[in-house]
């Protein structure tokens, strides 16, 4: 009995540190910066992805089914109308195509900078709760595509080159998932989540990594420039672009 007690005063503090370390990894309360924010001139945006060049960002509103090039201070630089309902994310495939989803049909379509309709696939993703696809995200060395659920499950989808699915992870790290960015150069996956105001970087395989909390209301949309090191938010409800520096 002696040498238990002993053993257990020994190893508890080791213990209690390494899931004090733990949970630092986890969550950091302000080591996220917001350097400028914009009003944005489209109703309800929601997704946000960066072009090929880092000089724009593409997004989408959910009410007016229409996608928007803007600069990365917000003004409206292009704008392609998208023949589905409730768009809730979008992706740059390359110099000429964007892709979006629907969440109401659960579809991905793909669409070109003039406007015109590329590709149009539908997934078992349809919107029966409002808890749909809510981000789609691009990995440009493998051509494969990337879908988020909302939530009741969370869900990282994973489509191949085909558009078949190949892959379905569940995520529990959130209370909900509200968008997705995909960066090529470390193969992380950026995600918001709206209930939870957070900021979260994931692995690929869907582990969380760490999670940051963030003032920002209904963050609908984001995209990572490693670069530069900024993250762009937009808050669907108060239709703003957020800079945010990157550490």
């Amino acid at each position: 009995m002696k040498k238990f007690f002993y053993t257990f005063i020994i190893l508890a503090p080791l213990v209690l540190v390494n899931i004090i370390c733990l949970a630092g990894k986890k969550e950091k309360q302000s080591e996220l910066k917001i350097i400028a924010e914009y009003k944005l001139k489209v109703t309800e945006p929601s997704g946000l992805a960066l072009t090929s060049d880092r000089k724009f960002l593409w997004t989408v509103s959910d009410q007016t089914s229409t996608a928007y090039m803007i600069s990365l201070d917000g003004k409206i630089v292009n704008n392609i109308k998208i023949n589905a309902p409730d768009l809730e994310g979008i992706a740059v495939v390359n110099d000429t195509t964007i892709a979006v989803v629907s969440e109401v049909t659960g579809e991905i379509i793909f669409m070109s900078y003039s406007g015109k309709e590329v590709k149009r696939v539908k997934t078992e993703f349809s919107n029966k709760d409002n808890n749909g696809l809510e981000g789609i995200a691009y990995n440009k060395s493998s051509k494969h595509v990337f879908v988020l659920k909302e939530k009741n499950p969370g869900l990282l989808i994973e489509y191949n080159n085909k558009l078949k699915q190949i892959r379905q992870t569940e995520l529990k790290f959130a209370d909900d998932y509200s968008s997705l960015d995909f960066t090529n150069e470390t193969k992380e996956f950026w995600l918001t989540s709206d209930e939870s105001k957070s900021i979260i970087r994931c692995s690929f395989d869907g582990k969380m990594k760490e999670s940051y909390k963030m003032k920002i209301t209904q963050m609908e949309g984001i995209a990572i420039d490693l670069k530069t090191k900024k993250i762009y938010v937009v808050s669907d409800a108060e239709e703003k672009l957020y800079v945010i520096e990157l550490k």
